[in-house]
């Protein structure tokens, strides 16, 4: 609120003082990347306070000594399972609700956070579990009464350079214009709230349209996304927009993949089991040999390149371009390509939606 701190009085105790917190250099920005992500069509799945109290209690027992560490989310004919990792511990839910089947498991990281969750079970009588799909952020809606609190989940660490460009890789293939984000805007400052269908309606813009600026609103710190409530807040973290020089630059190897997978400039020779789990995949990424060792969650552990950025530092300060694109393409992970309406269907698809955010 203020860089030099603020001072606050109260009846208990007048000389209390709050010190500047200093953030880690990209805070913001991830902040502000899981904004935009809540305003993206979701799975929704609905857990009983029991079910959550059994995944909080293994958890607090037991500690995984090797990977994968994911929290797996499995439903088929009509059951919803969640799977902890790497023990298999399969937890039914019961008395639980989900929106469809889904062809393949989803699988979320970051789970031991979920214990910040412990001290409120007597309070919760539900819970929502919002998911963009396998490595991407989650969000969890804890009914609370007449309260309702949301945790989310980033599904990268601080440490991890491997996931932290998954959202990049939702965002739609062309930007919103700038008009199609004004419009939006000065219809979103008038209403205030209002869910996806009606601001598309009052706009008279394509769904697609709509949905990438409210994405690029939501990013900028102008709005958010209230899932419980299904509706579109108009609350502005600053006066103006957020631009590059609070968010800071984005990450240049993470522009530089993206751009080579849209090129397709990436060819992925041969996979092979390793020896202490995951795979070695080898290719060639912009004519340059590439291998790369990802462990089962998907993390890259060691690599080869011959690119500047490689040799320089191999992975201590986050793999290059080359080792990021060639695990991309061999999870059969792609950007966005197309139109932005083929964007936003393919999205809606994968949430189990027909057609609205």
């Amino acid at each position: 609120m203020d860089p030099q701190g603020f001072d606050v009085a109260t009846q208990s105790r007048a000389d209390f003082r709050e010190e500047k917190i200093d953030l880690p250099d990209g805070w913001l920005r991830g902040f502000m990347q899981l904004q935009s992500a809540m305003t993206l069509p979701m799975r929704r799945v609905t857990l009983t306070r029991e079910t959550l109290y059994s995944v909080l209690v293994w958890l607090k027992r037991h500690r995984a000594r090797t990977s994968p560490r994911a929290l797996r989310f499995e439903r088929a004919g009509g059951a919803l399972t969640l799977v902890l990792e790497p023990w298999e511990t399969r937890i039914p839910v019961h008395g639980a609700a989900a929106e469809a089947d889904w062809p393949e498991p989803i699988r979320i990281w970051g789970r031991q956070r979920l214990l910040a969750l412990a001290r409120l079970l007597p309070l919760i009588e539900s819970v929502d579990v919002y998911l963009l799909g396998t490595g991407f952020p989650s969000f969890w809606v804890a009914r609370l009464g007449e309260m309702r609190l949301t945790l989310g989940l980033s599904g990268w660490t601080a440490n991890d350079w491997t996931h932290g460009s998954a959202l990049d890789l939702l965002a739609p293939p062309t930007p919103a214009s700038a008009m199609q984000i004004e419009n939006v805007a000065q219809h979103m400052k008038q209403v205030r709230a209002q869910p996806f269908g009606e601001i598309v309606r009052a706009v008279s813009l394509p769904a697609a349209s709509v949905a990438s600026a409210l994405k690029h609103l939501a990013h900028t710190g102008q709005l958010i996304a209230d899932l419980d409530a299904g509706l579109f807040r108009w609350r502005q973290i600053m006066p103006r927009a957020l631009g590059e020089a609070e968010l800071g630059p984005e990450n240049a190897e993470f522009t530089a993949m993206r751009d080579l997978l849209l090129r397709k400039r990436a060819v992925v020779e041969s996979t092979v089991a390793a020896p202490s789990g995951g795979f070695i995949f080898t290719g060639t990424v912009d004519t340059k040999p590439v291998e790369v060792l990802v462990d089962t969650d998907g993390r890259i552990k060691r690599g080869r390149c011959v690119c500047g950025h490689h040799q320089r530092a191999g992975i201590r300060m986050g793999p290059c371009r080359h080792l990021l694109a060639l695990r991309w393409l061999a999870l059969n992970q792609t950007p966005a390509t197309g139109a932005n309406d083929d964007w936003f269907a393919r999205l809606c698809a994968q949430a189990g939606r027909k057609g609205g955010a």
